[in-house]
């Protein structure tokens, strides 16, 4: 396993869906294997890994979670932090007196 980096605010969403997944699943008493023959694609080890935010989720497999789950996948989202990306233009601090033209941040 490769040190992650756990205060990148994806690497924290990433951390919350894979606790999100294993409480789902644990609540409805199901294991690895039996999650992933509800999720077209998915394996027993994609689960596994999934669950320790060892590898990417798609948009679409995490409406396929959900679905397993029989929740909305808005019940995720309240505990998404609130976490807001710097502009890789002028990293969220334009210069004194001037807007970034890309992000629109003024200084």
């Amino acid at each position: 396993m490769s040190k992650r980096d756990w205060t990148s605010p994806q690497r924290l969403i990433d951390a919350q869906f894979a606790a999100w997944v294993r409480q789902h699943r644990n609540e409805l008493g199901l294991t690895q294997r039996r999650l992933a023959e509800r999720i077209p694609g998915l394996i027993q080890g994609q689960i596994d890994r999934t669950e320790h935010a060892d590898r990417l989720v798609s948009i679409g497999e995490s409406f396929y979670f959900a679905q397993a789950f029989g929740v909305p996948l808005a019940d995720f989202a309240p505990d998404i932090p609130n976490v807001s990306m710097a502009c890789s233009t002028c990293d969220g601090k334009p210069p004194r007196g001037f807007s970034c033209n890309a992000c629109g941040e003024a200084s």
